[in-house]
């Protein structure tokens, strides 16, 4: 098995929305706002291969938001992950979804990834196919004739050593892949850690539509981590996208890895 953090498109998030309740003077010490009052983040996704099936977990931006919307989110390096699959002549068999957002779910009828079967929680499927007045600003409305979805319900091995946990809190249908290579565990979180700074767990996004199942599922996984010494995933996170997780379960401490 290889797995290979890979990078898509770069976009702007209001921080109101994307640190919660944290007050300025605690998340700037971190993240540097731009002149429009807004944040840069990034799309870290992984690339697993076992088997000779090459699995994408989350797929980034994708050119399909619209003009409008992309001048919103100042999306920077369209076509940055789609570029990457092409140069390295891979063809993505499947593409394991932690939830359906924009920033996730983007690039779904790229070339690159027309073929994949798309795996995703029933639960989140659902959440897609009844939006609110809070969740509907997050999808895509495009995805719904997307046909090749293979549907799951709560915790399931997936073959290749990728297991799934359904977590809910960030969307009722958000999922979480733990990954065995090498005799080391990788966690692919989504946006229930989508940086570094959101180790702690009360440090919950605006966006999150179930905060205290966040906190909740936050805590056993940071626990878990510790114990297990496993490698986080940070999909939002410029600057460190991989790290170890040790300490105490309420005031972690991040130590920077490569998995590569």
């Amino acid at each position: 098995m290889s797995v290979l953090v890979l990078s898509d498109a770069t976009f702007v998030l209001d921080p109101g929305a994307y640190f919660g309740i944290v007050p300025r003077e605690i998340w700037s010490r971190q993240f540097q706002a731009d002149e429009r009052g807004k944040v840069r983040l990034s799309t870290n996704l992984l690339l697993v291969e076992s088997g000779g099936v090459h699995t994408l977990i989350d797929t980034g931006i994708g050119p399909w938001m619209g003009e409008k919307m992309l001048g919103i989110y100042g999306v920077q390096g369209l076509g940055t992950l789609t570029g990457r699959l092409r140069s390295m002549g891979v063809r993505i068999d499947r593409v394991l979804l932690s939830h359906m957002h924009f920033d996730h779910a983007g690039n779904i009828y790229s070339e690159e990834l027309i073929h994949s079967t798309v795996v995703v929680q029933r639960r989140e499927r659902y959440a897609f196919s009844r939006t609110n007045e809070l969740t509907r600003g997050s999808y895509l409305s495009h995805l719904a004739s997307v046909r090749r979805v293979s549907v799951i319900e709560g915790s399931s091995n997936l073959g290749g050593g990728i297991r799934a946990v359904h977590t809910g809190g960030h969307t009722v249908g958000h999922q979480a892949f733990f990954i065995e290579s090498g005799g080391r565990e990788i966690i692919y979180a989504g946006d229930l850690f989508p940086s570094s700074f959101h180790v702690r767990p009360g440090y919950i996004t605006a966006i999150d539509v179930e905060p205290l199942v966040s906190l909740t599922v936050k805590k056993k996984i940071i626990r878990h981590a510790i114990r297990r010494g496993s490698i986080m995933v940070f999909n939002h996170d410029p600057s460190t996208p991989t790290a170890v997780l040790t300490g105490d379960e309420e005031r972690p401490k991040v130590e920077a890895v490569s998995i590569e």
